[in-house]
């Protein structure tokens, strides 16, 4: 019987065995290991786009100084 239905003073047949809990386990370890590593790749790549975009910025700058862009 579950802490639940003891509680409420309920009859159940609810139980959970160790092969299914271990199963639970490790699908909710690797949903939350998955969405870590997709918020740190968008981090990465909106972190490279703003690096690109300032050299880009920069050379830019740097050419219109030197007179090779009017």
């Amino acid at each position: 019987m579950c802490d639940n239905c003891k509680k409420n003073n309920i009859e159940c047949n609810y139980t959970l065995d160790d092969e299914m809990l271990q199963k639970i386990v490790n699908m909710t370890i690797k949903e939350m290991t998955d969405r870590a590593y997709r918020d740190i790749g968008k981090k990465t790549v909106n972190g490279f786009y703003a690096l690109v975009g300032v050299i880009t910025v920069g050379i830019y700058i740097f050419l219109k100084q030197k007179g090779y862009i009017q």
